[in-house]
């Protein structure tokens, strides 16, 4: 039990130099709050509510701090009671002097006033740093620099000194998510966003904290918002994507949810509540093919497709046409590689001239040797009299000038072709 005031008296009755007296039976009779080594107890209360006790009490408790202050440079409240029931706040979940604040974070009126007062009194400098000594974030605290570096208030990255409190951890990632800022993926705010969700618990309930899911406006950025049901990009599917250029602005759109940025945290084991993103890749866009490819026409391929009819090469405009797929709607359309095998068809891009052509089906191994032997052969045939031809036409003038005329005439002919080709799409598409 704790002495009433009216019996102060009866301390200088016990032999005890102790703020408490304990009986033969027990019974342990405490004359007033008191300090244990830097833990302060508060026996036998359980809150205090008026005002001006919560004043007196802050008061009693800068008065020990001024006289020690290295032994009280951390004030912890002891036996297991909470100083929101005392004081009217929690000083780990408070912050003073500084706008970057959440609602629930911001000191209490009478707090407030109590500072301001120390002001002007000589006699009761400190009272900033004894609020620190409780656990109140002050402008200059690691947690308040954090937050002006994350909304570009401060140009240099703050370092991180201490253990900050989860709660501020928490409080700090929402207080971002409502100023709306969007992060690139590689930046330094990045890694300093990572560093706060690395000093969370693995088993936190991620569904209730902000989560980086990325930006509908920037191009592999993030901001920060709440999901239940979003899905996670992994760093593979990330990685493949960022090498095709692929819009990450409409991947939320393109997966119907949230398109949570998983980069920023320790493993995929933090997010289990939310289901990773399977995307097909590098699926040939077999109709593009089918309706824009042709076979190739020239005469040395035509003797060869009679000699081996089960092979087929198509020439297709530009590099091979592909697509992804998620849950089997096309999401985004792409080119690369400049061959390929497609429907039982060898295909290559018409960039590439018949010698080039010919290297690159030998290359990848598309024919079976004897058929490969042969179309080499003929080509060197072919080859070999085409050259015999533009060398005789370069040294006869009047050759070379109906060659001049045949040529301009097969670039008209060939313009006319193209744009058939496209009109002839244009009309599929309506």
């Amino acid at each position: 039990m704790i002495l009433n005031q009216e019996y102060d008296g009866l301390k200088s009755m016990l032999q005890t130099d102790q703020p408490y007296f304990k009986s033969i039976d027990a019974t342990a009779i405490y004359f007033h709050p008191y300090f244990d080594n830097n833990r302060f107890r508060l026996p036998g209360i359980s809150s205090l509510t008026d005002g001006a006790d919560r004043i007196n009490l802050l008061d009693d408790l800068l008065n020990h701090w001024k006289s020690d202050q290295d032994r009280f440079k951390i004030i912890e409240l002891g036996d297991k009671k909470k100083w929101v029931d005392f004081l009217g706040f929690e000083p780990i979940n408070t912050i003073v002097g500084s706008e970057l604040i959440l609602a629930s974070e911001k000191a209490p009126e009478f707090l407030l006033q109590w500072l301001n007062e120390g002001e002007y009194d000589v006699n009761t400098t400190g009272r900033y740093e004894f609020l620190r000594s409780l656990g109140v974030s002050l402008a200059g605290s690691d947690i308040v620099r954090i937050r002006k570096y994350l909304t570009g208030e401060e140009m240099t990255i703050p370092g991180i000194n201490y253990n900050i409190p989860e709660v501020l951890i928490r409080n700090t990632l929402v207080f971002i998510s409502e100023r709306q800022v969007s992060y690139p993926i590689n930046g330094t705010q990045s890694e300093l966003i990572k560093e706060l969700y690395t000093r969370l618990p693995d088993d936190s309930d991620f569904s209730s904290i902000p989560l980086p899911i990325f930006s509908g406006q920037h191009y592999y950025c993030f901001e920060l918002d709440y999901t239940k049901d979003g899905q996670c990009i992994d760093a593979n599917t990330l990685s493949q994507l960022v090498e095709l250029n692929y819009p990450t602005t409409v991947l939320s759109k393109a997966i119907g949810a949230s398109a949570i940025y998983t980069g920023l945290f320790r493993s995929l084991k933090c997010l289990n509540k939310f289901a990773v993103v399977t995307i097909q890749f590098d699926l040939v866009d077999i109709e593009a093919v089918e309706l824009n490819g042709i076979e190739l026409n020239r005469e040395f391929y035509a003797e060869w497709r009679q000699m081996f009819p089960n092979y087929r090469i198509v020439q297709y405009p530009g590099q091979m046409p592909h697509v992804l797929k998620y849950i089997q709607n096309t999401i985004f359309k792409y080119n690369k590689k400049d061959i390929d095998i497609i429907n039982h068809s060898i295909v290559v891009s018409m960039d590439k001239n018949d010698k080039s052509m010919i290297a690159l089906i030998e290359t990848g191994n598309y024919l079976p040797a004897n058929a490969m032997q042969q179309l080499k052969e003929l080509f060197n045939r072919h080859d070999d009299s085409i050259q015999d031809f533009l060398n005789r036409i370069q040294s006869n003038q009047k050759l070379r000038e109906e060659f001049e005329k045949l040529k301009d005439k097969e670039k008209i002919e060939q313009k006319k072709k193209n744009y058939q080709r496209v009109l002839a799409l244009m009309l599929r598409i309506r």
